[in-house]
């Protein structure tokens, strides 16, 4: 994975922090697989070593070259559970060699000592803990009257992948009041199944919810539709 050396020095000298973690100086690899891992379960983004915040402004400090950085990166690759995409290197910023690390955005939570980890604020904090063999998870949204096709919907899914995912069911929420707590639920699992059929659409709360999910802009990744005849 490449750098952009202009993005990241755009990013120092407009002091852009959003999905950026910075830091003057952090070598060791279990705190670096922890930023790593809350970026890439969030947004992905940008961990950048010998840089410090100072009242909202990012201010290059350096970082020597002298650090084995590879073996330091490779310690890190080693804590991590799941599938990351990230690179690395020096970039020069102002004079200063900066070390940077760039993190995409994981398809499927990445976890460290089973540790569910996501980024918030210029650091990262602990969202739940999973086991080592974690299930992936998928959300089921419906209305009362398709609870016969989701059974059925959810047999079968449960037959094909037996232990290898939980299943969540949720009928609706009252318009807006809850919607909070829908939206947190949504980003606690890995898949959104909302199952669609005529009762469904004239819902308010209903249309309001996938209104909703559709503004996020990550909801592809995740989201299925399934139309219903009954309803």
């Amino acid at each position: 994975m490449r750098l952009n050396e202009k993005e990241i020095e755009n990013i120092i000298c407009n002091s852009v922090t959003e999905n950026l973690i910075c830091r003057a100086l952090e070598l060791r690899p279990g705190e670096l697989a922890k930023f790593i891992c809350g970026l890439a379960n969030v947004n992905g983004g940008y961990i950048l070593v010998g840089v410090e915040k100072d009242n909202g402004l990012l201010k290059p400090k350096g970082l020597q070259l002298a650090f084995d950085m590879k073996s330091i990166m490779n310690s890190v690759d080693k804590n991590l559970d799941g599938t990351c995409q990230f690179g690395y290197g020096y970039v020069n910023v102002s004079g200063k060699n900066i070390f940077v690390i760039k993190v995409e955005r994981a398809k499927q939570k990445i976890l460290v000592d089973n540790v569910y980890y996501c980024f918030q604020n210029n650091s990262v904090e602990v969202r739940q803990i999973e086991e080592a063999k974690r299930l992936s998870t998928l959300f089921i949204s419906y209305t009362e009257c398709d609870t016969p096709i989701v059974d059925i919907i959810e047999d079968k899914i449960r037959e094909k992948l037996q232990d290898k995912i939980k299943v969540s069911r949720y009928t609706g929420l009252k318009y807006k009041d809850s919607f909070k707590e829908f939206m947190d639920t949504i980003q606690e699992h890995d898949y959104v199944l909302t199952v669609v059929s005529d009762t469904y659409l004239k819902r308010q709360a209903c249309m309001y919810e996938v209104g909703e999910i559709i503004k996020d802009h990550h909801y592809k990744d995740k989201f299925f539709r399934l139309e219903s005849m009954m309803g």
